[in-house]
């Protein structure tokens, strides 16, 4: 028997925007997890998983949505947050953590040519600030004036663009992107240092001992050293 998971997304085609329905078929012994929203964590995610000996499905889909399914046990694994990132109570209820596998520290980016340099969450106050929907951030509720973006990429072009003034992303994530994408950007300062862990649904709790075996096994071989994370990029 197969399970399936409707996604729909938006394309351009003929010079027109529209709405594309696609479905993910999977089979019954596959776990369905989250893919990770970040290009270097994912790919760390999914090695962890395979070592830890999970049959899994990536499902890529937006963020908020992830948070929606994991709740309803339609997505059994997901990464990559801080615990204090998924508190919400119908989350509490279910959810899971491993072992920290990584210390994100979440920097402030701009426009090459944007003389700002937000030192406090105070002074987001006076920007455009692009978020990623369904993310949490350290004094969230301080935000003022937010751009919503489905994905980090998207909120990355929202501040080349103008769109935006300020964003906040990891600089893992950042260095990896801007690699490929050229947009005219700068990091700057640090707004939250955040260890992530992977999440777990209490349903597949079995995972979890051998998810954090695999863990401590890859720091005792060196593989979370930051120095690995950014280190070259596979094109």
């Amino acid at each position: 028997m197969a399970n399936f998971i409707h996604q729909i997304f938006r394309m351009v085609w003929a010079g027109v925007s529209v709405l594309v329905l696609s479905t993910i078929t999977y089979a019954d012994e596959a776990i369905p997890a989250g893919k990770s929203d970040s290009v270097v964590f994912n790919t760390l995610y999914e090695s962890i998983l395979k070592d830890a000996g999970v049959d899994y499905v990536m499902l890529d889909l937006p963020t908020a949505r992830k948070r929606r399914m994991f709740v309803e046990a339609e997505l059994l694994i997901d990464c990559c947050a801080a615990s204090a990132w998924r508190t919400r109570p119908s989350e509490l209820a279910v959810q899971l953590h491993s072992k920290p596998f990584v210390q994100s520290a979440e920097h402030y980016f701009y426009h090459i040519d944007n003389a700002i340099d937000v030192s406090s969450t105070d002074e987001l106050q006076k920007y455009r600030l692009a978020v990623v929907r369904g993310f949490v951030y350290k004094d969230d509720h301080l935000f003022r004036y937010v751009v919503g973006a489905a994905t980090t990429a998207e909120m990355m072009k929202l501040v080349a663009i103008g769109r935006a003034e300020v964003g906040i992303i990891n600089p893992y994530d950042f260095k990896r992107r801007l690699e490929k994408s050229k947009l005219p950007l700068r990091l700057g300062g640090v707004h939250e240092a955040s260890p992530l862990v992977i999440r777990v649904h209490k349903k597949v709790g079995h995972y979890l001992p051998k998810i954090n075996a695999v863990i401590d096994r890859y720091r005792e071989e060196g593989r979370l050293d930051k120095t690995q994370l950014l280190g070259p990029s596979s094109h």
